[in-house]
């Protein structure tokens, strides 16, 4: 999502202190979010595809973490990045009619983001409607040109409860895995859906923001990324517990 070239990855020095930290922020918002989401599709898929039986019916704990990890921390990325957007200093607040419509579509996401923080308060509202306190996670894989599985994913302990299950109907997929929903009580957010929306958000983002600096002349100098402090510590062993050896 973020390319090696991108504006974000190399910022120009002559830029208020506090607008390139909210464009780090929302670089690392989108990284994460598109790491979060790659990663989740992948699990998705191997989940979908695992080989589940009368015999050996439980799916392995691990795959079902990793995908809760990655599926919520897409959610607080693709948030962040909203408010972000939204409240970066030099921003006409008024927003743009690109940002209106990437608002208005991720308001799910925002929705769903915000009942976790209050989940002590609210587990009743989850217990009224026989949900999970992870939510539920639904998605369609394709392993095959001619059939594919529409997936429910249920953590916790099994209810007596008909579970809802989203159908791509006239959708285009991205294969294999593709039309994700993180479901809530009564909140659902589609992930897929948000991902191409941030995507779409961020080259547009990515291509402004590059004419915009030419146009400053603010080009010519920019600055460091991402830097890592490695220092060497070395000790000396102890001859004796408890007693260190003397320096050489």
């Amino acid at each position: 999502m973020i390319k090696d070239d991108s504006i974000f990855r190399h910022l120009p020095s002559g830029v208020k202190e506090e607008q390139l930290l909210f464009f780090d922020a929302m670089r690392h918002a989108a990284e994460i979010a598109d790491l979060s989401y790659q990663r989740l599709r992948g699990t998705l898929t191997r989940i979908a595809l695992a080989e589940v039986s009368v015999d050996s019916p439980i799916l392995p704990t691990r795959e079902i973490s990793t995908a809760y990890l990655d599926a919520w921390a897409f959610v607080d990325a693709v948030d962040r990045f909203r408010a972000l957007w939204k409240f970066a200093p030099g921003a006409d607040h008024s927003a743009t009619p690109v940002q209106e419509s990437f608002f208005e579509k991720t308001r799910d996401i925002r929705a769903v983001r915000n009942f976790p923080d209050h989940l002590h308060k609210l587990m009743h509202v989850v217990d009224k409607g026989k949900g999970s306190a992870l939510g539920q996670l639904s998605w369609f894989t394709v392993p095959d040109p001619e059939y594919g599985y529409a997936c429910t994913l249920v953590p916790g302990h099994v209810r007596n409860v008909e579970h809802k299950v989203h159908l791509p109907l006239g959708e285009e997929l991205e294969l294999p895995t593709d039309h994700i929903h993180l479901r809530i009580a009564t909140l659902d957010a589609n992930l897929s859906r948000a991902y191409r929306l941030l995507a779409e958000c961020v080259a547009r983002l990515d291509k402004s923001l590059s004419t915009a600096f030419e146009q400053q002349g603010l080009l010519e100098s920019r600055t460091g990324t991402d830097v890592l402090i490695k220092l060497t510590l070395r000790w000396d062993k102890p001859t004796d517990e408890g007693q260190a050896a003397s320096p050489p």
